[in-house]
Parts: C-alpha cells; structure tokens; sequence
C-alpha cells in the first residue's frame, strides 16, 4: 500500500471511531484543506467517459458524509472513490487472487467498472435500481454511470434537488450491496437490493425518532419510503 492510500485509511480508522463524524471530516476539510487524488479523478472520468472539474471532485467527498448516517456505509464509499476496494484485477495484482477474470463472465477482466457496472449481473441490478427509482417518483430517468457511481451528473438527469440525497443514497446502497455480494460470493437480485433498502430506511427512521428528527427523515425518504412500504405489504 502506498503511502498516501494508508493516510487514507487512518482517515478512515478515525473516521468509524469518531463520536460525530461528519464534524470530524468536516473538521479535516477545513484544517488541512483536504485535496481529493488527482489520480483516482483521471481513472474515474476514463471509466466514465466524462470529464468534469476539481470543484465536482472534491464535492464527492462532501456528498458522501451527508447522505447517510450509517458509518459502514460513509466508509465504504470514501474507499469505492478512493478505487480501495476488492476486485479481481486489483486483488490479482496484490496477489490475492489466482485470476484478473470476472467469475460470473471469464474472458472479462473484473476491474472496478466492470464489476460495479459493465458485467451482466451488475447491469441487471442498476435496472433494478432505475425502475425501482421511477416506479417510485413517477419518471422515466435514464441510468447515468457518472451520477450512479461518484455521484457527478444529477444535474443532466433531471434529479430535482430536494432528491438529489435520497438518489446518492440509494445507488451508493446499489455499490455496497454490490460490493457484500462479492464478498460473500452470492449472487444479487432485485429482493436483495429492496431489502437493502429497507434496512437502510429501518434503522434511519429509528435514529430519527430517538433524536426528534423524524419531519426530517421523512422528508428525506419521501416517495422512496412510501414504495417501500407498498413493496414489502
């Protein structure tokens, strides 16, 4: 590991142990006026074809202490950005893998775009996620790599701003949940991704009336809270 990847990941370790986390990060932000890897930034934008400025970049970093209260999950998608996380390139090359292939499609070398998008199965759960995404707001919005994976590109989408939160957290759920599934070697399904979801909706709601925050977590879920409650009668 380089030595910046492990300043990183102390960011991280402090991160998961702090009593209020988004202040802490907050916090780094402002005292050492943090600067986002150039290098992660020029891989992302090859992957997703798109170019986009240092000013979006490091707004990816802001966005992702805010859209959830789940620290596992903050943690995940700091590292998902940081591209340090497990796929068969990356782990073959630290060798921990016999293979750069995608078990669920061989000839394919699983790269982080290839795991998280490109392949088959990961194809089939981001049209989960769209259709579960317009069933719920009554739209047609097409799937966006950029928005759907760092979370660059609402604005084209037509995402309202007042939703723009609940779609962060929802395809960053999509990530994690790609994510576990990889790591426990088990399939995805479009059952799987809802009660991701729904977990995710669970324990926010219980947060939120323990902290009489509840106009605020309803708010935030809105129609999303409203499909699930349809979905799992």
């Amino acid at each position: 590991m380089r030595e910046d990847d492990e300043g990183h990941m102390k960011i991280i370790d402090r991160l998961s142990m702090a009593e209020h986390p988004s202040k802490f990060f907050y916090n780094i932000l402002v005292s050492n006026k943090f600067i986002p890897p150039a290098e992660q930034n020029i891989k992302w934008q090859a992957d997703c074809g798109k170019q986009w400025s240092e000013a979006e970049w490091l707004q990816c970093f802001s966005n992702y202490r805010t859209i959830s209260i789940n620290n596992k999950l903050r943690s995940f998608k700091y590292k998902f950005l940081l591209r340090n996380i497990p796929y068969n390139q990356r782990l073959h090359h630290m060798g921990k893998s016999d293979s750069t292939d995608c078990p669920k499609c061989p000839n394919n070398i699983e790269s982080i775009i290839h795991l998280y998008w490109e392949c088959p199965e990961a194809e089939r759960i981001w049209q989960c996620f769209i259709n579960f995404w317009n069933y719920s707001y009554n739209s047609t919005v097409a799937l966006n790599r950029g928005a759907c994976l760092i979370g660059i590109g609402l604005d084209n989408m037509g995402i309202q701003k007042k939703d723009k939160k609940i779609f962060q957290l929802l395809s960053t759920l999509t990530c994690y949940y790609i994510h576990l599934s990889k790591c426990v070697q088990k399939a995805t399904s479009m059952e799987g991704l809802i009660y991701k979801y729904l977990d995710c909706y669970k324990s926010e709601k219980i947060i939120a009336i323990r902290k009489n925050r509840l106009p605020i977590f309803l708010g935030k879920w809105d129609k999303v809270g409203e499909c699930l409650s349809y979905l799992v009668l």
